[in-house]
C-alpha cells in the first residue's frame, strides 16, 4: 500500500512551539505500510509547516483542548483524501516507526497513567450524573486523548458528534472533568465498541513508565506555563 496517511495537529500560541520537531518526526516515523503522511494543522498563525493549514483563534485553558473536536469537525475535510486519519497533541515527539497496528476502524491508546486498572471506580472517567458524558458502569480501558484516529469517515463522524455534544454542555456552563478525554471515553464506551485500543506505547509518558516500546511520547513540560498564556 502507497497512500496518504492523514495527520490533525492543533496548536495555539506557545504550544506552536512543539511543531517543528513533532512534524519532522512524523514525516520520518509516521508511514505504516509505507503510507505518506499528509500534515494538516489548525492553528492562531499560518507556520507553514503543514501540507494544509486552517485558522483558529488561541482560547483559555480549558476551551483550547475542549474544543478539538469542533476544530476537527470543520477542518478534517481538509484530509477527506486520506483513507485513514489521525489527532495527535501537539506536545508529543514520535521516536520510533508506527506500525500497522494503528489502522482500525477506530483507534484508541490506553492512557500510561492508567494502564492496566482494571476497576473503573478508580479511573477518571466522568462520573458526574448532570453531565452528559457520565458513564455508570463503563467496561473499557481508560483511553488517554492525545492520540487517537481510524477510518476517515469513522473518525470524521467521532469529530461531528462529540462537537455537538461539547457545544450544548457549554451552552449551559457544563465542562466534562477531563475535558476533551472525558469526552472521547464516554464515545468509546457508549458508541464506539468498534475500537480497537494499543498499549501505551502510542502515547508514552516516562513519569509512567511500563515494559513497552515507546512509539509516540508526550513532552514534560510546565503545564501551568502553557495553559496560563
Amino acid at each position: 500500500m502507497s497512500t496518504a496517511i492523514g495527520i490533525f495537529l492543533i496548536a495555539t500560541n506557545k504550544y506552536r512551539e512543539f511543531l517543528p520537531p513533532l512534524v519532522e518526526d512524523i514525516r520520518h516515523h509516521f508511514r505504516p505500510d509505507g503510507m505518506q503522511p499528509r500534515i494538516a494543522i489548525a492553528s492562531d498563525i499560518d507556520t507553514g509547516l503543514g501540507d494544509a493549514w486552517h485558522y483558529c483563534p488561541h482560547e483559555p485553558w480549558p476551551l483550547v483542548t475542549l474544543k478539538r473536536y469542533s476544530i476537527m469537525a470543520d477542518a478534517l475535510h481538509l484530509l477527506s483524501d486520506c483513507p485513514y486519519v489521525f489527532y495527535i497533541d501537539a506536545d508529543m515527539r514520535i521516536v520510533s516507526n508506527v506500525h500497522s497496528l494503528v489502522l482500525n476502524r477506530l483507534t484508541a491508546v490506553c492512557h500510561p497513567g492508567y494502564y492496566g486498572i482494571r476497576n473503573p471506580r478508580r479511573l477518571p472517567f466522568e462520573y458526574r450524573l448532570q453531565h452528559a458524558f457520565h458513564l455508570v458502569q463503563p467496561d473499557l480501558p481508560y483511553a488517554a486523548g492525545g492520540f487517537q484516529g481510524g477510518e476517515f469517515d469513522r473518525y470524521y463522524g467521532v469529530c461531528q458528534t462529540l462537537a455537538k455534544l461539547i457545544d450544548d454542555e457549554l451552552s449551559v456552563g457544563r465542562i466534562p472533568l477531563w475535558h476533551d478525554e472525558s469526552a472521547w471515553n464516554w464515545y468509546l464506551n457508549v458508541r464506539g465498541r468498534d475500537a480497537v485500543f494499543l498499549s501505551p506505547e502510542y502515547c508514552y509518558s516516562y513519569q509512567h513508565a511500563h515494559v513497552v516500546t515507546p512509539r509516540i511520547v508526550a513532552l514534560n513540560k510546565n503545564h501551568h506555563e502553557y495553559r496560563a498564556s
